[in-house]
């Protein structure tokens, strides 16, 4: 694929990668209680004003926060007139509390949980806007001429077939960084090594992303075909290897650069003290053994999650606790179990909440209540 296809492939990705298209309802909603008030109080119409307000929250406020709406916005996004200020003050009321009022600010209830794409798209512009910049640098044409020249250079390095690509994107067959996680089946030919930092052209340095892996990268220089091929107990064929002696059977350790790799091998399990090394794996497996659930460590969404409160100083032990706790407390509650994910579990704001969460005596023993 030509330098310049590529830039304009990954303009057109980080624009889609960014858009935000829908929202996410639970399947319970309509049978909640706090749903069958507002359907007394308002109707049919009360339900439709509820789902436009987060439709317009999602394109207009994506992290949810309403604090600056004006009765003209508010009915601009509920559809609603002449009872729109009723309505809102039904939604802040503590009773049906779809809108959480904390020191005079208003905030869509439990937004980053339910949607945590949309709430953190502006994050994912930012990784985007760096990414498409350290990769692609201006689109002047004196940098164009510099694409060109560096995929000249790299050809000289290295260089591969059309035939000798399908041949890799057929074995791998999906996406080798989020292993398929982003619903994308069209593959790009990832440059490992950037041309921009001296990589060649040939298949040693080639691995077959998705358009958002490939787009967000940045200065990664992982071989993801190695750690795809170590979760899945499969062997890379030789001819592909970066290096002589390089066993295509272990995970290799990420090329050092300036910025940490974002996913470490899945089989890392345990930690050196470097701040980078987060144990997805081990925290994922350990919900899927208390919960019976089988959630994936390589999850986009679910290591955002997990990167964020590791961030903010959580432990190992700390994540354990939570899922302990919450685990002890809504296993065997019908309509609370579902909410036993890492999106509930290590989501901003109760993340703490549930590692210090005080159980009764006869929740702790495992007696229901």
């Amino acid at each position: 694929m030509p330098a310049t296809t590529g830039a304009r492939r990954a303009a057109l990705f980080f624009c889609k990668a960014c858009m935000r298209k829908d929202i996410l309802v639970a399947l319970s909603f309509f049978n909640h209680h706090k749903t069958k008030r507002l359907h007394l109080m308002f109707g049919d119409s009360g339900i439709v004003a509820l789902m436009k307000l987060w439709a317009y929250c999602a394109e207009h406020c994506p992290t949810g926060e309403v604090s600056r709406f004006d009765e003209i916005e508010w009915k601009l996004a509920t559809g609603l007139d002449e009872n729109c200020l009723e309505f809102v003050e039904a939604l802040c009321s503590p009773a049906i509390s779809f809108v959480d009022v904390k020191n005079s600010n208003k905030y869509i209830h439990d937004w980053e949980e339910h949607n945590g794409w949309v709430f953190h798209s502006s994050t994912r512009k930012k990784i985007a806007q760096k990414a498409a910049s350290a990769k692609w640098g201006s689109t002047g044409s004196k940098n164009k001429l510099n694409r060109s020249q560096r995929m000249s250079d790299a050809k000289k390095k290295g260089n591969h077939s059309q035939i000798e690509w399908e041949e890799m994107r057929d074995f791998f067959k999906i996406c080798v960084k989020c292993c398929g996680d982003s619903g994308l089946t069209e593959l790009d030919r990832d440059h490992i090594i950037p041309l921009y930092k001296g990589g060649s052209h040939g298949l040693d340095n080639i691995q077959p992303l998705c358009a958002k892996c490939n787009s967000s990268k940045g200065w990664d220089t992982t071989d993801y075909r190695l750690i795809f091929c170590t979760s899945r107990n499969i062997k890379m064929p030789a001819k592909w290897v970066r290096s002589a002696g390089v066993n295509c059977n272990k995970t290799p350790a990420p090329s050092p650069s300036p910025i940490p790799s974002p996913i470490p091998s899945p089989k890392s399990k345990a930690l050196s003290g470097k701040p980078d090394e987060i144990p997805y794996q081990e925290i994922i497996e350990y919900l899927n053994t208390k919960t019976g659930k089988s959630y994936r460590a390589t999850s986009a969404d679910t290591r955002e999650h997990i990167a964020a409160r590791w961030k903010e100083g959580a432990t190992l032990a700390e994540f354990k606790k939570a899922i302990d706790n919450m685990t002890a407390k809504w296993m065997k509650d019908p309509e609370m179990c579902q909410y036993l994910r890492p999106a509930t579990l290590f989501a901003r704001g109760k993340f703490d909440g549930y590692v210090n969460q005080v159980l009764s005596k006869k929740v702790s023993e495992g007696v229901f209540l």
